[in-house]
């Protein structure tokens, strides 16, 4: 694909009532996702996402003002789809102590792998453009105060006790200490057994968990 700046951008880039008019945004939305993991931000141009979508270059600026606001749409979606797995996993957690704490953290260990290989190469673009790009760079740090958050609320209904410092500072290890070695594993996938890791590292997590509550 020919390298291009963002592209011309205009106000007025409406969203969608009609269902043709959805259909064709997400059809962009798909083209978009997959240009920009095959061939990175930089060498992609609205043209050809409009192609590759089957539209006119003329309805992609109907729905989107370039194709930065395009990426950011894709990086939303992509947010939003890791973090309804992540409700999923929470929804079992543990009411108690009593109950196995490191099969849950497990399960919380997994929705993030699962999260961060929905797209490797779109993963690596974001982290990539998130180095250069302000907002694209917040985007990216939502995600992780997201599912600190999400942690947080889960540890509060372990033990109603627990102090919130001691919730944050837990949420933080847990997500941070797990964060490296989702990503290398999404990026590499094959490298090391997946399975294992996610076992050991969520034995540890629990562990460090357990002697906190």
């Amino acid at each position: 694909m020919s390298k291009a700046s963002a592209g011309n951008s205009k106000k007025g880039a409406r969203t969608p009532v009609q269902q043709r008019g959805m259909e064709t945004r997400r059809r962009l939305i798909e083209a978009g996702e997959k240009a920009f993991a095959k061939y990175g931000y930089h060498d992609v141009i609205a043209d050809e996402i409009a192609r590759e979508a089957g539209v006119a270059v003329g309805s992609f600026y109907a729905y989107f003002n370039n194709k930065r606001e395009l990426f950011l749409e894709i990086i939303d979606e992509y947010t939003a789809k890791g973090v309804k797995a992540m409700n999923e996993s929470l929804a079992s957690f543990p009411k108690s102590k009593s109950q196995k704490l490191e099969q849950n953290i497990r399960k919380m260990m997994v929705a993030l792998v699962a999260m961060h290989k929905e797209s490797p190469a779109l993963l690596k673009e974001s982290l990539r453009m998130a180095l250069s790009d302000e907002e694209i760079r917040e985007r990216v740090e939502r995600i992780s105060g997201i599912v600190r958050q999400l942690f947080q609320e889960a540890l509060a209904e372990v033990n109603k006790k627990l102090r919130r410092r001691d919730r944050e500072s837990i949420a933080y290890m847990l997500y941070y200490a797990s964060e490296g070695v989702v990503h290398r594993m999404a990026l590499n996938e094959g490298e090391i057994d997946e399975k294992k890791v996610v076992r050991e590292l969520s034995k540890m997590v629990a562990s460090y968990i357990n002697e906190k509550l």
